[in-house]
């Protein structure tokens, strides 16, 4: 009986190969080593799609399945006497691991943070962040005067560092 993945997992699988993969060569340190790993990585994570639970964080299962793919991998290779014994390894992957899922964590915190703030707010961030304009025409752009728009956007930024924290993403 061949499971058939669920749109929901298809997207998350495509969306996060990336991050596999960055995830498998930080461990391994070697670009063809890691795209091999990731392709058995992919076949795993695609036949046991039926395991994951949706709701919980897809990243953490996948990078869990590529640390094991990674140590199986290192025991068939046995005879390239690598630098690492297992237990270092072990250690390098765990804090991989750690670090990318801190990450992802504060990425989703950040995401809901944001989707608390008002339109008004996401426009100015984002004339201010991804736009790059002075505070000045930003003002303009919204009509308020230029200290009026200095002062809302520190509160913007305060807030949304105040939810960060609080939705446990600045632990650490």
């Amino acid at each position: 009986m061949h499971h058939t993945p669920s749109p929901e997992f298809r997207e998350l699988y495509t969306g996060n190969q990336s991050r596999i993969y960055a995830f498998i060569l930080s461990v391994l340190n070697n670009p063809d080593q890691a795209a091999e790993v990731l392709q058995e990585t992919n076949v795993v994570l695609w036949e046991k799609s039926a395991q994951f639970t949706p709701g919980t964080s897809f990243i953490a299962w996948a990078l869990q399945t590529a640390k094991f793919q990674i140590m199986a991998y290192r025991q068939r290779n046995r005879r390239d006497r690598l630098v690492f014994s297992e237990k270092a390894m072990e250690l390098i992957a765990q804090t991989a691991m750690q670090q990318e899922l801190a990450e992802s964590d504060r990425k989703s915190a950040l995401e809901n943070c944001l989707q608390r703030l008002g339109p008004k707010a996401i426009q100015m961030l984002e004339m201010r962040y991804t736009s790059n304009l002075p505070l000045s025409e930003i003002a303009q752009a919204i009509g308020r005067s230029y200290s009026a728009t200095g002062v809302s956007m520190h509160r913007i930024r305060a807030g949304l560092a105040d939810c960060i924290e609080q939705m446990g993403g600045g632990h650490g």
